[in-house]
Formats: structure tokens, sequence, C-alpha cells
């Protein structure tokens, strides 16, 4: 099934997001994504004394709410950082064709942080 949804990841990448998902417990995943209380990390992008990059996948499929995303861009206006959205990309953002303009970005940004 996973290879079915994934036609275009490498068959490395669908073995070990198999084995994720056979050690994956419900009750961490649903942890994960409802927090205790409203938070974000978002404000303290800020506080990163180095260049930073924040690549997010295209506005479909990314995980990262549009307001987080907001605050994100509030906090690093006027930093030392950059944020990219990736059109066509997905939140596995390493994986199949999302790959390439994912690497793409990277080396580029590192090219120009030497």
């Amino acid at each position: 099934r996973l290879r079915a949804r994934n036609p275009d990841w490498l068959d490395e990448d669908v073995h070990w997001k198999a084995l994720a998902l056979e050690q994956c417990r419900a009750e961490q995943v649903r942890g994960f994504f409802t927090p205790a209380a409203d938070y974000s990390l978002a404000p303290r992008l800020a506080d990163v004394g180095a260049p930073l990059l924040l690549l997010v996948a295209d506005p479909a499929h990314t995980v990262i709410a549009p307001e987080r995303l907001a605050e994100a861009r509030a906090a690093l206006a006027g930093g030392d950082a950059r944020i990219v959205e990736l059109p066509g990309t997905t939140h596995n953002m390493l994986r199949g064709h999302s790959y390439a303009p994912t690497m793409d970005a990277l080396m580029g940004w590192i090219a120009s942080n030497r």
C-alpha cells in the first residue's frame, strides 16, 4: 500500500517508512499532533544565532499551519534567515519527486552562505 501511494519513492524509502510505521504507536502520534496547550516555537526562531533556512512544502501539502508559518515569517523578518516554499513538494521533502527541488534549494542556500 505504501508503494502504491508513493510510486516515485526509492525502495529504501519504502522500506524505512514501513519499518517506522510498524514500530509506531498510535498514541504517540496523537500526542505529537495534539498538544496539551496552544503553543508555538516560531517566536524562538528569532533567537537562532546562525544563518537559517526553513524549507516549507507546497501549501497544498505542508503540515505547517498558515498561522504558524506567518509567525515564523514575522520572527525571521530582518534576520539572517530565509523561508522557501517549494511548489510541488510534499511533507516528505527528501523522497520521490520532492527530493530534487529540496536539494536544489538546500545546496543553493549552502553555496550562498559560505
